[in-house]
């Protein structure tokens, strides 16, 4: 992945991507943060890891 954009965050404070896409800090606290995102049904929402294993089955599928 390219260059991205880091920040810091509060508890409540939100971040829009683009008209659909809203993410909330529900709460920070000790290094972790619950998170919160709200984005159209059509649209994957996948951690780090599922989306990796997602990626993999795609290959596999693709005979990669």
């Amino acid at each position: 992945m390219g260059n991205g954009l880091g920040l810091t965050r509060r508890t409540g404070d939100k971040i829009y991507i683009g008209d659909d896409i809203e993410i909330s800090f529900e709460k920070v606290a000790g290094g972790e943060a619950k998170v919160c995102i709200k984005a159209p049904a059509h649209m994957g929402i996948h951690r780090d890891a599922a989306h990796v294993g997602l990626r993999i089955a795609a290959s596999i599928k693709k005979g990669r």
